[in-house]
């Protein structure tokens, strides 16, 4: 299944960006009551000196308007370590490549 994916610049990443970005994050994540399927993560992109924001393929399903609002684009299961930033740590055991750092 296709998850999403939002590259913001290091600038944005370090404003109050992902901090808003989260907020939204979490705000639809509670009003769902917090599905086990739906999560955020992120990895720093050395080479663009970006941050890439991954959402969960049911993301979609429960915050679909926050995708279209950040422009988030349809992308494989990401292959590079990750860190939860947001959503169910119940995520983490079926993508082995996914470190549990925020929650």
């Amino acid at each position: 299944m296709p998850w999403f994916k939002l590259e913001a610049t290091n600038e944005q990443a370090t404003s109050t960006f992902e901090v808003e970005l989260m907020a939204a994050f979490q705000r639809a994540f509670m009003s769902n009551r917090g599905p086990r399927d739906m999560a955020m993560f992120s990895e720093f992109n050395h080479e663009r000196g970006a941050t890439n924001y991954y959402f969960t393929h049911a993301t979609q399903k429960y915050a679909s308007e926050l995708l279209n609002c950040i422009g988030a684009s349809l992308c494989e299961l990401p292959s590079s370590t990750m860190s939860l930033i947001a959503g169910h740590h119940e995520v983490i055991p079926r993508f082995p490549h996914v470190e549990a750092l925020a929650q």
